[in-house]
């Protein structure tokens, strides 16, 4: 059988204008639907990582315990004059630890943490929470101050213990604290305490409308629960264990009396 003479033809395979719109209209609809799933695994990547160090408090807290007898991290320490209050000057002997320090200041946690600058307290963003601006913000060459992501409860604190005057301590024996896997010990926060009552100026309510996490504007920013994560805040229990609470489950609103049942949980004496 004989073909036609001639020239070969050749043909160029290429998209029509519409077949290049559809490919990218899909492109464009994939990837609106995979950035949302791909920030929310970062930010329960960040939360895990937060709850990740708020455990390791629980074990600094546990190896606490273990040295001084059942005494939890004290949530401040130093020594007073004889005529009372704190001296913030170096004691009178060399048995007397001062000036005042905080939790934060703690010689087991900073040898456990690895302080980046003793001298400052100041440790590697690594302790902190990765969804807190204000550590970040403030960081120098020396880290980043740890109480700016993270706050001991001071809510009902007992009062300066004075059985190692004229040094002085503020903290609960774990014999102290009542129902200790539902009391709050540390939570996400921007200072080191946080003290939350039934008032309408309590830690837990302050800046939660319309604010999340930190304030960056006047009034004070201090002494506020932060809720960092998906509108709530990663809480460490006295009992060492951790988890997640919503806003809703942390704050006590004295206009909305269905919230006072929330109070308990910051009272470690309570029943």
């Amino acid at each position: 059988m004989s073909h036609p003479s001639g020239p070969s033809r050749r043909y160029r395979i290429a998209f029509t204008l519409v077949e290049l719109l559809v490919v990218i209209g899909i492109i464009a609809l994939l990837i609106g639907i995979l950035l949302p799933v791909l920030s929310t695994a970062r930010a329960q990547s960040r939360q895990a990582k937060c709850l990740t160090n708020l455990r390791q408090f629980g074990q600094i807290d546990q190896m606490y315990q273990t040295e001084y007898k059942g005494w939890h991290l004290w949530g401040y320490y130093g020594w007073t004059q004889a005529s009372g209050g704190w001296n913030p000057s170096t004691p009178p002997t060399p048995d007397a630890d001062g000036p005042r320090r905080w939790w934060y200041q703690n010689d087991l946690i900073l040898s456990t943490l690895g302080s980046v600058n003793p001298a400052s307290y100041r440790y590697p963003m690594a302790a902190g929470c990765p969804d807190a601006p204000l550590p970040e913000q403030r960081a120098d060459k020396n880290g980043t101050t740890l109480h700016n992501s993270y706050s001991m409860n001071y809510t009902s604190f007992p009062g300066m213990n004075a059985s190692i005057a004229p040094k002085y301590f503020n903290c609960w024996k774990n014999s102290q604290v009542r129902a200790a896997s539902e009391k709050i010990h540390f939570c996400d926060g921007v200072s080191e305490g946080v003290s939350v009552g039934n008032s309408a100026n309590n830690s837990s309510l302050r800046y939660y409308d319309p604010y999340y996490g930190e304030r960056h504007e006047p009034p004070d920013k201090g002494s506020t629960v932060a809720y960092r994560h998906k509108k709530g805040a990663n809480v460490l229990f006295y009992d060492g264990h951790c988890e997640w609470k919503r806003d809703d489950q942390l704050w006590v609103d004295p206009a909305k009396p269905a919230t006072i049942v929330n109070l308990r949980q910051w009272q470690p004496k309570a029943q």
